[in-house]
């Protein structure tokens, strides 16, 4: 009896799991760290898909922790890399798409960029950020960095980086006419290593298992 109880609690916690890692599979965003001066982690870009007027679209959100603030950003996305505006390798921030300056420095900023396709994506995230240099000018922005949403580092000889994103392309009940991701086959021949979806990982089998067990009872 004690057993079958232990079995009991095993099943509902894996059940939990299984639950839990469907709702993040469905959470269709992502979240990177934003570097100032290369090495100072100064906040995150997030992203997320929302429906604007029945058409997928990704929110792109930079925030900022204390004490910076942002006072400038650039964003641009392309289906690959080197469409991403850049000379030499080294991107031109101020070719990019989205920018903006602000005269009152902003602790979050967001965009709102509507979907194309499924595909991958590639992204750079650019800010100026600016801070106090001590608690003494607490309201003085005598501090300037430039900084990138971590990623992978272009071809040129600065230190900016872009990030990949495939979207979820979620419903939003209009007609919508986005191109295949022409991974998906690929990915159906992989094996399946998040327990708990429905390619039955190892915490599914497990589930299986005692469902089975529960049965033969």
């Amino acid at each position: 009896m004690k057993l079958k109880i232990q079995l009991v609690l095993v099943f509902i916690v894996l059940m939990t799991m299984s639950v839990t890692g469907a709702l993040a599979e469905d959470d269709c965003q992502k979240t990177v760290t934003l570097y100032a001066g290369q090495h100072i982690d100064v906040g995150i870009v997030n992203l997320s898909e929302i429906c604007v007027d029945n058409q997928p679209t990704l929110k792109i959100t930079y925030e900022v922790d204390e004490p910076w603030r942002i006072a400038e950003t650039h964003l641009d996305i392309a289906d690959d890399p080197d469409e991403l505006p850049q000379k030499n390798g080294n991107p031109i921030p101020g070719q990019f798409t989205y920018k903006d300056e602000w005269e009152s420095y902003r602790e979050k900023v967001t965009y709102e960029v509507p979907l194309e396709s499924c595909n991958e994506i590639f992204i750079a995230a650019h800010a100026v950020v600016v801070s106090p240099s001590s608690d003494d000018k607490k309201n003085v922005w005598d501090v300037s960095e430039t900084a990138w949403a971590d990623g992978e580092a272009f071809d040129g000889n600065n230190w900016a980086t872009y990030f990949n994103y495939t979207p979820c392309c979620i419903d939003c009940g209009g007609e919508q006419t986005f191109e295949e991701n022409t991974d998906a086959g690929d990915e159906k021949d992989k094996p399946d290593k998040n327990p708990g979806n429905n390619g039955k990982g190892v915490g599914q089998r497990m589930i299986d298992r005692i469902f089975s067990f529960f049965m033969r009872g």
